[in-house]
């Protein structure tokens, strides 16, 4: 507008002959091109307001009576576009449809159609001015209110020093959107375990809680992705409650619900990830020593919109407004719900463990809350059993859980089964012992419910015959309970009748008996 006004000014000078200077004398006086004035005059000419009273215009005023827009929109190759707007939206939104098929229909439909890259600029404009405008002020947004989180698209990596496997990485990165304030740190996965120490070690750095978090819709965050009530993992939530955090996450496919930290991970990609490119890293601890070195310098970069660096808008802004960190750190609280087995154990197959019940709850559910160091059971929301989960052993056990019978089963050994069958009969004991010597190469505890049979036996059958029966079963070498059982319940008849008949005649080739023993 300043050159208009100057040539405008030029065209109130006038000579001694009343005339002003020409238009090509005013373009060589002010260094423009002959055309530009022309078409300048003819617009001042043509205005019904004067020079004098354009010259008095304020400069955006005179730019819109003078310069009111191009004209070419008044192209009715544009207005034939213009009418199908909305049908080319709506058939983008299709699967596999693209901008190049759109153009080679619009193509043949039309007589002089636009070049492809006009006709893309017509979609992009209209698809600019159609969306709806963002009422979001950086500069309003409150202090220690929100921490947004993300992870970074690209990954990075570590090497194993002994193999050469190399295993990416996740980034994660963080920021308070008030003072712009970021945090980064590299993480194995994006499981929620590792989701959620990145959180925990962003908080410790910033040194304070924010009112609110806006994560991404990850499943380590959202179980479910709803517009206006997604369901959040429980464990995350756990996690939020803990540190008096609320979550408010990012709606699908909506990255300006949290643009700030997507802007941060477009500038890491150049400060973080283009430093480290030559670089091997052995472990995720040796990666992030270098992370955390190269944030330290960018957080200490001047921002040229502020003029001051991101640490000291963060110490002006967000750091007096975060709340205080909780006493105690935030353990993984994990649920389920296990039917108590007539052992009175339930099995946590996570562990590979057995965990003791009381005894009253056999046959029933009790609802259960694990993190890595404690198992808590409930039955109707009262609390009824607390393990820890230390240790290797694989029941874990409270004695007052399990009935009075099961320590005596707990307990059990060879030399206890010995005592108690000596305890009914010297004889029985030899039995006993022979019954857990046959085999050296099985365990014991399969012998236990053979000896249990053999006491049973015991304590239901005639001393004599119970003496008799033990005889015939060291004689024999046959001390096992189906033997001691067929000789008590036939009364050992098979044997005593062939024990009756006469003696076979001697011959040198019988080995006899004793040849088995």
């Amino acid at each position: 507008m300043s050159k208009i006004k100057q040539v405008m000014r030029m065209m109130l000078q006038v000579d001694s002959r009343g005339k002003r200077p020409s238009n090509r004398k005013i373009a060589e006086t002010l260094g423009l091109y002959k055309g530009t004035v022309n078409d300048y005059v003819k617009r001042i000419e043509a205005d019904d307001f004067g020079i004098e009273a354009l010259l008095g215009l304020d400069d955006p005023v005179l730019e819109r009576r003078l310069c009111p827009g191009s004209a070419a929109y008044s192209d009715d190759r544009f207005a034939y576009m213009s009418d199908r707007m909305d049908y080319y939206k709506e058939e983008l939104k299709r699967p596999h449809m693209t901008l190049q098929l759109l153009y080679e229909e619009y193509r043949t439909a039309v007589a002089k159609p636009y070049s492809y890259s006009q006709f893309c600029f017509h979609i992009a404009q209209h698809t600019k001015a159609s969306a709806p405008p963002t009422a979001v002020l950086t500069e309003y947004r409150e202090g220690g209110r929100e921490m947004m989180v993300d992870f970074a698209g690209d990954k990075l990596h570590v090497v194993d020093a002994d193999t050469g496997e190399v295993t990416p990485v996740e980034l994660f990165v963080s920021t308070l959107p008030a003072s712009d304030y970021p945090f980064a740190m590299a993480v194995a996965s994006q499981r929620i375990e590792d989701f959620l120490l990145a959180h925990r070690k962003a908080l410790e750095f910033y040194g304070g809680v924010p009112a609110t978090v806006t994560p991404d819709n990850l499943k380590s965050a959202v179980i479910k992705a709803d517009r206006y009530q997604p369901e959040i993992n429980k464990i995350y939530e756990d996690f939020c409650n803990h540190y008096g955090m609320v979550v408010t996450p990012a709606r699908a496919r909506k990255p300006r619900d949290k643009a700030l930290v997507e802007n941060h991970v477009r500038i890491l990609y150049n400060r973080v990830y283009a430093a480290l490119r030559d670089q091997i890293f052995h472990s995720i601890e040796e990666l992030n020593e270098s992370i955390f070195e190269l944030m330290d310098r960018h957080r200490q970069k001047r921002m040229k919109q502020y003029n001051v660096t991101r640490q000291e808008r963060f110490l002006a802004i967000d750091k007096p407004a975060l709340r205080p960190l909780p006493v105690t750190p935030f353990e993984i609280k994990c649920y389920g719900e296990y039917t108590v087995q007539k052992s009175s154990y339930i099995y946590l197959s996570q562990d590979k463990r057995y965990y003791s019940m009381p005894m009253r709850l056999i046959g029933q559910k009790v609802k259960v809350i694990y993190t890595p160091t404690l198992l808590t059971a409930y039955h109707n929301g009262n609390p009824v059993a607390v393990h820890s989960r230390a240790g290797k052993d694989r029941y874990v056990t409270q004695p007052d859980h399990l009935p009075s019978y099961h320590d005596d089963y707990k307990e059990l050994s060879p030399a206890k089964y010995i005592a108690r069958a000596t305890r009914i009969s010297p004889l029985l004991g030899q039995v006993m012992d022979r019954l857990f010597q046959s085999n050296p190469l099985t365990p014991p505890e399969r012998f236990y419910k053979s000896a249990d049979g053999i006491l049973h036996l015991a304590r239901s059958c005639d001393s004599s015959l119970l003496e008799t029966a033990c005889n015939t079963a060291i004689e024999y070498s046959t001390c096992t309970y189906i033997f001691m059982k067929k000789f008590i319940s036939t009364k050992g008849k098979g044997l005593v009748a062939s024990s009756s008949e006469p003696d076979a005649p001697s011959n040198s080739n019988t080995r006899g008996k004793n040849y088995y023993v």
